[in-house]
């Protein structure tokens, strides 16, 4: 970024902060992500970069929808699609297509969200987008998931995953084992269903996407509940609750209030799932300060005023027999990237190999 202002290169300084924002997004620092991508569109405009104004637009959609806004992102992938369509980047076209749906989807609209999909994939196959094919098969899993089609999810669940390992899509395929686990959980397979989130775990740990990370430990959370394992279910829940928390934390930074109340409206499941395992085993006052943290306007005087001992500022605090838990998860978190960062040099190695 500093070379790219000194020698007033505005399309890389464009690019740079584009490409920022992207990291943020991906790390769920979703107020940071704003800033830079808004910034990137400024430069974009200015010096008439129809491309990477697609792009941002693109991308400014995805941040809304994580936070729930997801009229508001439908208007931005709309946007980028009419660009990506007068340019002629068939890429940037399928993958906005993919979005819109996505986007109808999560509007709770399934047919429009197929028929987007339909369009993408089509786009994607023709011109060997294998990555945009990986992500609308995913999404087309989630749909027929929703309309209760467990084996058409399965089988786009399955074909996506072989993809994202062709590829080397870590993250990618710790979404995919993550849903595949929903499926088998609801089919009653749980030791299967376990299993399969603890392989998403493991990559996502490696990856750092706190947007997968919160649902594989609230899934992990639900299975043991079915396995009757109380105690794993509850460390689970709370490692679930504080990812959110960090997320929150970031989200609490953006200007607009709504967005506060639009990222938590489909996650306050998770926060009653761990308060009523607590309740369960009378650890009555543990499950009250995990409902309190669900209150929108009172919830950062609620932090202020609540005694260091009782709860962190950024989440739930482990008992004392939850507490070696927590460290070994930690030890072994660092051990995974550690063995997942030699992974994807060993995979870049062998791709060049093949070049």
């Amino acid at each position: 970024m500093a070379i790219k202002r000194n020698i007033h290169d505005r399309k890389g300084e464009g690019n740079i902060l584009g490409n920022i924002g992207v990291v943020y997004f991906s790390l769920a620092q979703y107020d940071k992500a704003l800033t830079y991508v808004d910034q990137a569109l400024v430069i974009r405009r200015e010096i008439h970069d129809r491309a990477g104004e697609g792009m941002d637009l693109g991308n400014i959609g995805a941040v809304y929808r994580s936070l729930g806004q997801y009229t508001k992102a439908l208007d931005y992938h709309e946007q980028a699609l009419m660009i990506q369509r007068e340019i002629s980047n068939h890429q940037g076209e399928g993958n906005n297509l993919g979005n819109i749906g996505l986007a109808y989807y999560q509007l709770g609209q399934p047919a429009k969200a197929l028929a987007y999909y339909e369009q993408a994939l089509a786009i994607q196959r023709k011109i060997g987008d294998r990555q945009g094919e990986a992500s609308t098969l995913t999404n087309i899993g989630l749909t027929h998931e929703y309309l209760g089609q467990d084996s058409k999810a399965l089988e786009s669940y399955e074909q996506s995953l072989v993809i994202e390992r062709e590829l080397g899509d870590r993250a990618g395929e710790s979404r995919d084992l993550n849903n595949l686990g929903v499926v088998y959980e609801k089919q009653g397979d749980y030791p299967k269903a376990r299993a399969t989130y603890q392989q998403a775990l493991q990559i996502v740990t490696t990856t750092g996407e706190p947007e997968t990370l919160w649902l594989i430990w609230n899934n992990l959370s639900e299975v043991s509940t079915f396995l009757d394992n109380p105690l794993a279910a509850i460390f689970y829940g709370k490692q679930a609750v504080n990812t959110l928390q960090t997320m929150r934390g970031h989200v609490a930074k953006l200007e607009d209030k709504s967005l506060h109340a639009s990222f938590l409206q489909n996650k306050t499941h998770v926060y009653q799932h761990l308060a009523d395992l607590l309740l369960r085993q009378g650890r009555l006052f543990e499950a009250q300060k995990v409902l309190e943290l669900l209150k929108q306007e009172e919830y950062f005087d609620f932090i202020r005023r609540t005694r260091a001992f009782e709860i962190p500022d950024d989440g739930v605090r482990y008992t004392p027999p939850e507490q070696p838990w927590a460290a070994r998860f930690q030890k072994i978190s660092a051990q995974l990237v550690t063995l997942g960062e030699a992974y994807s040099l060993l995979r870049a190695r062998k791709r060049g190999a093949r070049l």
